[in-house]
């Protein structure tokens, strides 16, 4: 499986297994509504370049994303969002990063180097 979609479901939480899968490129969480993290595990997911997490209820952006280093394109749009991780800049593939309707008062610029 590379590119599961358990999108639009009543997910609150993903299993910490799919971060077993190592062929796995694209990933959409979105629209769980009750997911509030994604676990550490999805670190493993070296490969993943498409992560969609918008419209659930993320207060941060869950650790395991800025280890993902073929990350290229991120949702984490409507979510309920603070702030920015420091190490969001370990992003260097990064092409498309949404972040519309959060809470943010605050953007560092440095993450868009």
């Amino acid at each position: 499986m590379k590119e599961p979609n358990v999108s639009f479901n009543h997910l609150k939480s993903i299993p910490p297994e799919l971060g077993d899968g190592e062929d796995l490129e694209k990933l959409d969480c979105s629209g769980n509504l009750g997911l509030t993290e994604l676990p550490f595990e999805l670190s493993n997911l070296k490969q993943v370049s498409f992560l969609d997490v918008s419209a659930n209820q993320l207060s941060s952006i869950p650790t395991c994303v800025p280890r993902m280093s073929n990350l290229r394109w991120l949702d984490i749009s409507n979510n309920n969002l603070n702030d920015l991780p420091q190490d969001i800049d370990r992003l260097e593939e990064m092409q498309v990063f949404l972040l519309y309707k959060s809470r943010m008062t605050t953007f560092r610029t440095p993450c868009l180097t």
